[in-house]
């Protein structure tokens, strides 16, 4: 999925911890790096991505400059 804020994650591990699940790690295909990574991070839940929008960009660019 991609991750803006991390909103919807920070729901659901709020939730999970509530059954006492031990949630420590998020994983989406694209962080669109608007503030999900220090939300999550502040619950102690660290996000990994496939993708970062920044290097989403710097490819998409570097096409375009081709």
């Amino acid at each position: 999925d991609v991750v803006t804020s991390g909103g919807a994650i920070v729901e659901g591990v709020n939730e999970l911890q509530r059954m006492d699940a031990d949630v420590s790690l998020a994983i989406c295909v694209l962080d669109r790096e608007a503030g999900a990574a220090g939300r999550l991070g502040a619950q102690g839940v660290a996000l990994r991505a496939l993708f970062l929008r920044t290097d989403v960009e710097a490819a998409a660019s570097t096409v375009r400059d081709a």
